[in-house]
């Protein structure tokens, strides 16, 4: 009887540690959740496509999603998108294996990885730092200014930049692709 269950134990964790698995350790260098707030999984086999999604609201990074073969060969297309709001911003694809044991897959989703020209998995290079956001950001703190604010457009020549040298202020023409940039501050694009 004592063989009997150590035999079962045995398959049991032999079962478990042999299992074809794969894990996807998911990062990105922006800020969750004021930049990236869910992400979305789609595994396309020969046969199927299943898609899923994780939420990014507790800002916890890096997140590992296991993923257990179900395909005719062993062979799948992972992508993963980076969401904010429901808006794809970000993706990371490519073609995996499992090889018969528990594997991780690193995943890290950047800016430069768009919907047009995606990250390729697995990823090349660790994040080095992530933005933070959200109320556990304390580098920011709310309070009046002693500067003052004057707009730029209404002054004479808007469109034009100035610089401040020794003989005085220097107009300086702007290219029409600088006057439309974006920046995010505090999670808000502008």
């Amino acid at each position: 009887m004592t063989i009997a269950r150590w035999l079962v134990g045995a398959l049991a964790l032999a079962a478990c540690t042999d299992a074809r698995q794969i894990v996807l350790s998911i990062d990105t260098a922006v800020g969750v959740p004021c930049e990236l707030d869910q992400l979305r999984f789609r595994a396309s086999s020969s046969t199927a496509t299943t898609t899923f999604e994780h939420s990014l609201e507790d800002g916890t990074l890096p997140v590992a999603i296991s993923l257990l073969d179900d395909t005719p060969d062993g062979r799948f297309t992972i992508e993963v998108v980076g969401l904010k709001d429901g808006i794809e911003l970000m993706t990371a694809r490519g073609e995996l294996t499992f090889s018969g044991h528990r594997t991780t897959v690193p995943v890290v989703l950047e800016p430069i990885c768009t919907a047009d020209a995606p990250c390729a998995l697995p990823a090349t290079a660790p994040v080095g730092t992530r933005a933070r956001c959200g109320p556990k950001v304390t580098r920011y703190s709310v309070g009046t200014s002693v500067e003052t604010f004057q707009d730029a457009c209404t002054l004479p020549g808007a469109g034009n930049a100035l610089l401040d040298n020794a003989r005085g202020p220097v107009k300086l023409g702007l290219d029409a692709a600088l006057r439309n940039f974006q920046f995010s501050f505090y999670g808000f694009f502008f």
